[in-house]
């Protein structure tokens, strides 16, 4: 039999049914159906049709996904594909203390660069106030930190070049000026969001999903845009899988006595030990432990670790 479905990408799913835009760029709304699976902003899908309707007949395997920690301390996906996380942030509202590590540990545990970009940089007058919004993992490695400020038109250029021929996912709390930022990157926006809610009849509704955006700069470049979160929760993770988010503790983690360390107390702790003698920073050191406390709080505590 002839398979007669052909290729897309979806641009935000809703209800029972997505936005799915083809390789001419047509958009089409498609049914879901539950022996196919519910596919994510950003998922590759093949779409069945008849002379009725169109529906989503296969989800192609995901690339990587970005996900954040439903209720049950499960990893709930809203994004699929995606090349990079640019985590927002700005001086008003100053981020929460461990954002910007949660953010770090989920791009790690999804297997996706990131980026940090500090919007309306142009409120902070005060240079060491504004470094020190950067976490030290950021300060000694090649993660790219960007200033701009998407209301004064400055700085958009550096963040352009960063998401050229990509597929970005912007990420951040509310009230930073994501929706500002994404004005400023997609000239078209008022257009393109037009567009989604003549296309799914439900007005402006699904556009206040997780929504994929092109630039116009080129076809392959591509924003996801995120609702705002006060704080970012991180899904059910095991010891192990909270400290690999801690790159600069990879060298001493593999050095501890245990497979299993908490990393607390045990006798032979690696990373105990070089937080002690300044090899880590002691405040990525108590990050971590703040983090591991708020999952264990929230989720229930891992398994015993070994004293």
């Amino acid at each position: 039999m002839t398979d007669t479905s052909h290729p897309g990408t979806v641009i935000c799913s809703y209800g029972k049914e997505c936005l799915v835009e083809d390789e001419q760029l047509t958009l089409s709304v498609c049914q879901l159906r539950r022996s196919v699976g519910r596919p994510v902003c950003g998922d590759h899908v093949r779409i069945g049709h008849d002379t009725q309707s169109q529906w989503v007949s296969e989800i192609v395997a995901r690339d990587n996904e970005f996900a954040r920690g439903d209720r049950r301390g499960r990893p709930q996906v809203i994004a699929a594909n995606v090349d990079q996380a640019l985590i927002c942030i700005a001086p008003e509202p100053a981020p929460t203390r461990d954002l910007v590590n949660r953010y770090l540990i989920a791009c790690h545990a999804n297997h996706l660069s990131a980026a940090l970009i500090i919007n309306k940089s142009d409120l902070q007058t005060d240079s060491d106030s504004l470094y020190a919004m950067i976490p030290q993992v950021l300060r000694d490695s090649d993660i790219p930190v960007l200033h701009c400020s998407a209301h004064r038109q400055i700085g958009l250029d550096s963040v352009l070049d960063l998401i050229r021929g990509q597929t970005t996912i912007l990420v951040g709390q509310s009230g930073v000026g994501k929706s500002s930022l994404i004005n400023a990157l997609v000239p078209d926006l008022d257009l393109q969001t037009n567009r989604i809610s003549n296309s799914t009849g439900k007005g402006r509704h699904t556009t206040t999903s997780t929504t994929l955006y092109r630039t116009g700069d080129t076809p392959q470049t591509a924003i996801i845009d995120s609702p705002g979160v006060w704080e970012y929760g991180l899904w059910q993770m095991s010891t192990q899988q909270i400290a690999a988010g801690f790159p600069d503790f990879s060298p001493h983690v593999s050095e501890c006595r245990f497979n299993d360390c908490s990393h607390r107390h045990e006798p032979g702790c690696a990373l105990i030990k070089a937080a002690q003698s300044g090899q880590v920073d002691q405040s990525r050191y108590n990050a971590f432990l703040r983090i591991i406390d708020a999952n264990n709080k929230m989720y229930g505590k891992p398994g015993p670790s070994r004293t």
